[in-house]
């Protein structure tokens, strides 16, 4: 009986074939997303650019954001800050903002595929800091699913317990699919880990390579 004894190079190229055609059945519109130069920032300085704060769930109604507060900014004039009243007006156990590209992107629409193409990128950094120390809040990127044109990967830090001093947090991107991401930036809190509310500060958010 003969061996046949197959080309593993022909093989490779199958299988980069076969990968290629998997990706684009999956995320057929990859190919439209645009690809970031970094630093590519959220917030800077009084304006949000590229991802906006449009994405309230859960409680929503427990949630104020000033996206130009005067004092105590960690950079620049101003800083964002957020307004929480743990109140559970939508009866819901938890409550979070999502920054979006573009604003009030759920995915779900053709003409709003937007987002990202954010390879490259190793950390998102941001700054954070609490109005009395001791609030508790959850970060994350990505994770924007269930709709057509959704986020190809996610990751999250926390729960964080902030202090009264801006700290610079960052997210590492490395192992993450970042090819089309169009929830940048996401806060999460929930009344039991601050039951009677709180307020926080964010500055500076940006994608680094």
């Amino acid at each position: 009986m003969k061996i046949k004894i197959v080309n593993p190079l022909k093989i490779t190229i199958v299988l980069s074939i076969l990968s290629i055609s998997i990706l684009i059945t999956a995320f057929p519109y990859l190919n439209k997303v645009k690809k970031a130069v970094f630093p590519l920032y959220i917030y800077q300085n009084i304006k949000c650019y590229n991802y906006y704060p449009t994405g309230f769930m859960g409680n929503h109604s427990d949630l104020k954001i000033n996206k130009n507060w005067r004092k105590n900014p960690k950079n620049g004039t101003s800083s964002i800050k957020i307004g929480y009243s743990a109140k559970m007006l939508q009866k819901r156990g938890w409550a979070g903002i999502f920054w979006q590209s573009p604003a009030g992107n759920w995915g779900s629409v053709a003409s709003l595929i937007g987002g990202y193409n954010l390879t490259g990128a190793k950390k998102l950094y941001f700054y954070a800091r609490g109005e009395k120390g001791g609030e508790i809040v959850a970060f994350k990127l990505g994770g924007l699913i269930g709709n057509t044109y959704y986020d190809t990967g996610h990751k999250n830090i926390g729960p964080q317990i902030l202090t009264r001093k801006w700290k610079r947090y960052a997210l590492n991107l490395e192992d993450v699919d970042l090819r089309h991401i169009i929830g940048g930036f996401c806060i999460v809190l929930n009344p039991v880990l601050n039951p009677k509310g709180c307020t926080f500060y964010l500055d500076d958010i940006y994608f680094s390579e």
